[in-house]
């Protein structure tokens, strides 16, 4: 079949556009559409923490400490120049208002064109890492992770795309697959003997599998490069988010490049799976639903009460499971880690103890992510990042003379010293209030140290010896009734559970145009 005239081809991508990339449709229904995503989405990173646990499990045992930790010690300098993959626009394409066909276009090509760039940059400094570490085998495992950049910077345009046009059923669709695929090509490169190239293939297993389910999923195609118009206030915002990340990046990886270069790969391995095993759920429940709340706020950022309400409530939703499961960790601790591991991990379990407030005040990071991105002020998350990484480089430093517990413990004590001084900074000039925090978490807090005082006393008893899975059941059964108890007690607790079941009933569709049902404007908000 022939093309049609220039003119033709014109009319059918300017009507093509729109289902890509237009956003007003999504406000006939978006606290319906943002609660069936958040759905979607925990229902998903159910799965991926699960799919989580067995894969530590199981590479747990046909791996060791020394395969983890030679992975973990490349993993900062590969995570360090994988910012540069992205350079923030996919986040500029999410946040805006308004996007044209031409603009992401010219963004894809930057995009793609950085990643192969990054590539390049990692091939360039394999051998720079294996001769700082003293690990020749490094340079390889350095070079081939590289390669996901390509496959990152062909795909985060669509990745954005399909965020802001908040279809989360799909992505949590594409991340289930993906995880599920990368960690059966690990668990069989394991069995084969292939050692610590298995962590390896489960990194490019995993960027392959989203990259290509974020090409079937999402209708847009790149054209040709071509010149467009309104790219530099989204280059600009993308340089802040860029010098944020890379900052952010430097903080969380520091801390393994550090002991690996001083104590060794065994040190480290140690480290980075305790790391791993209590921030893990975190992170798979704040970045999904991160994704689904930044395209959220975004269309509400000229509706104060609005944004307000549904940052109360995501805030609330996030800390109902993060605050719990981070208590439940440190208390079940001593038996928790050789369940799950073995117990060649034992001397994990005091590096687990001492990163657990870190973890408590992570799971809460969105309180400031969700304001400093949606209402575009990138500039001004960017010094507050760059003030706190002189800080974390400080403390870790000063706690490495004690090892990998001294460097988990000054992590979560310079976490604990700057929490109220980054929300302050960040609200301030912002609609968003302190009360919007504290009204979200504070019946939290309070249900989870009910269930934390039911639980130490058996805790204590059981000690740290014994059988672990049985002491396990019967930590994580009694945490789980303390803070079921909580929750009943606690002045306004009930409320706030027929809150959420309110709020439950935008998973039904509603018809476009349907006036919300009663209660649904507030949901029981306080």
């Amino acid at each position: 079949m022939c093309p049609g005239p220039p003119e033709t081809l014109a009319m059918t991508r300017e009507r093509e556009t729109p289902s890509a990339l237009r956003t007003d449709d999504l406000h006939l229904d978006l606290p319906g559409r943002s609660v069936r995503s958040g759905a979607a989405v925990l229902v998903a990173q159910g799965v991926t923490v699960l799919l989580g646990v067995v894969s530590a499990a199981v590479l747990g045992r046909l791996l060791t400490p020394d395969d983890f930790g030679l992975i973990a010690m490349t993993a900062g300098f590969v995570a360090f120049i994988a910012n540069f993959a992205e350079l923030g626009l996919p986040q500029a394409t999410v946040q805006q208002t308004d996007v044209t066909d031409d603009q992401v276009n010219a963004l894809f090509w930057i995009n793609a064109t950085v990643g192969v760039a990054a590539a390049a940059v990692g091939v360039a400094i394999a051998y720079p890492v294996a001769w700082f570490y003293g690990e020749p085998q490094l340079a390889a495992v350095t070079a081939v992770l590289s390669a996901a950049f390509v496959v990152t910077g062909l795909s985060t345009q669509h990745h954005a795309l399909l965020r802001r046009r908040m279809r989360f059923t799909a992505l949590s669709a594409i991340t289930v697959a993906a995880t599920a695929g990368g960690i059966a090509a690990a668990i069989v490169a394991a069995s084969l003997g292939a050692g610590y190239w298995a962590l390896v293939v489960l990194t490019l297993a995993m960027a392959l599998l989203r990259a290509a389910g974020y090409w079937l999923a999402c209708d847009w195609r790149p054209g040709r490069p071509r010149r467009s118009e309104g790219l530099a206030p989204m280059v600009r915002f993308g340089a802040y988010l860029t010098g944020t990340n890379l900052i952010g990046t430097i903080a969380r990886n520091l801390d393994r490049i550090l002991i690996g270069r001083v104590l060794g790969a065994t040190a480290t391995g140690y480290y980075a799976h305790a790391h791993r095993i209590l921030l893990m759920p975190i992170a798979q429940l704040n970045f999904p639903l991160t994704h689904v709340a930044i395209p959220t706020l975004s269309r509400l950022q000229d509706d104060p009460d609005r944004y307000r309400l549904f940052y109360r409530r995501g805030l609330e939703a996030i800390a109902a499971v993060s605050f719990p499961a981070v208590l439940a960790g440190l208390i079940a601790a001593d038996h928790l880690v050789p369940t799950l591991l073995g117990d060649q991990w034992d001397a994990a379990i005091p590096i687990f103890k001492a990163l657990a407030p870190a973890a408590l005040l992570a799971s809460v990071n969105v309180a400031t992510s969700w304001v400093y991105v949606p209402l575009g002020r990138s500039d001004r998350q960017f010094r507050w990042h760059l003030f706190r990484a002189f800080c974390v480089v400080a403390a870790y430093l000063i706690g490495l003379r004690w090892g990998a517990v001294g460097v988990a413990a000054a992590l979560s004590i310079t976490a604990c010293t700057l929490r109220i001084p980054a929300i302050l900074y960040c609200l301030r000039g912002t609609f968003v209030q302190v009360s919007d925090i504290v009204t979200a978490t504070w019946r939290i807090a309070v249900a989870s140290s009910v269930a934390a005082a039911v639980s130490v006393p058996v805790a204590v008893r059981l000690g740290p010896d014994g059988p672990h899975a049985f002491a396990l059941v019967v930590l994580l059964a009694t945490f789980a009734a303390g803070y079921a108890l909580g929750w009943l007690v606690v002045p306004g607790g009930r409320r706030r559970i027929a809150a959420m079941v309110v709020t439950a009933r935008h998973l039904v569709p509603r018809r476009a145009g349907a006036a919300p049902t009663r209660g649904e404007s507030d949901a029981g908000d306080p």
